[in-house]
């Protein structure tokens, strides 16, 4: 079975899905929550002038204070 590819909305993706793991429903809860973010702020949780400063954001970065 081959992979299949991963179609999803970098500002909003779970770490773990960026660690390749397959989809669960936490990564439904930080999409929620990214989306609350940014209903909130008027901008996304994590801001970056590229797609991997991004991802990397998601992965390494802790949440911010809205």
């Amino acid at each position: 079975m081959r992979p299949q590819p991963l179609v999803a909305s970098l500002p909003y993706l779970a770490p773990e899905m960026l660690r390749g793991r397959p989809p669960a429903a936490a990564c439904d809860e930080y999409a929620l929550g990214c989306t609350t973010v940014e209903l909130v702020t008027g901008a996304p949780p994590f801001d970056a002038a590229t797609p991997t400063e991004l991802a990397e954001a998601h992965l390494r970065d802790p949440p911010p204070y809205p």
